[in-house]
Formats: C-alpha cells, sequence, structure tokens
C-alpha cells in the first residue's frame, strides 16, 4: 500500500478523511524491531481498517485499458462500424444523459 501511495494510485482525501490522516501523521516506526512496523504506543486502527480494506479491492489484479478514440477521429468511426466521411450517422447518447 505504501508503494500506491508514493506513485499516487491512492488519493486521500483530508477533509473527508482527517481521522485518518491524522492517524498517518502520527505513526512512527519502531525502531527496536528489524521488521518495518508502527511503534506499539501509537494508535494505528484506522490505518489497519484502511489496509485491510486496500487488500480486499483486490487492484493489484486489475490491468491497464486503452483510453477510447476522440471522438470524430477515424479510430472512433472504425470503432462504431461507420463511415468517416458519411456524417448523417446520429451519435448515440449515453444513458441518462438528457435528450
Amino acid at each position: 500500500m505504501n508503494g500506491e501511495f508514493i506513485q499516487a494510485r491512492i488519493k486521500l482525501n483530508t477533509l473527508r478523511c482527517s481521522q485518518v490522516a491524522d492517524e498517518y501523521a502520527g505513526l512512527i516506526w519502531d525502531e527496536r524491531t528489524l521488521k518495518r512496523e508502527e511503534h506499539s504506543n501509537c494508535a494505528n486502527d484506522l490505518a489497519d481498517a484502511t489496509l485491510y480494506a486496500w487488500r480486499l479491492c483486490y487492484s493489484y489484479l486489475s490491468e491497464a485499458v486503452d483510453p477510447p478514440p476522440k471522438v470524430g477521429s477515424p479510430e472512433w468511426h472504425a470503432r462504431r462500424g461507420g463511415d468517416v466521411a458519411g456524417g448523417d450517422q446520429a451519435i448515440p447518447r449515453a444513458a441518462g444523459s438528457g435528450s
């Protein structure tokens, strides 16, 4: 999870998660142990709960998806099966996007 924070794949909303942010800021590492662990006197309940929730997300199993082509580009028309020069076909709207 630390690597995800470093790579900015996880972003913490400090307005909505101020208690977690405060707990992260207050954590210190126990230098007496060989393993990298938080100091036993620091409260880490929220940090642990966040870690457990992150582990259940299985984000490490996801695969990057290519971004969709720009609307109106030849690739966009090819994916739709339409003609680039056609222009008389209506563009489908997403459900719930208005009229």
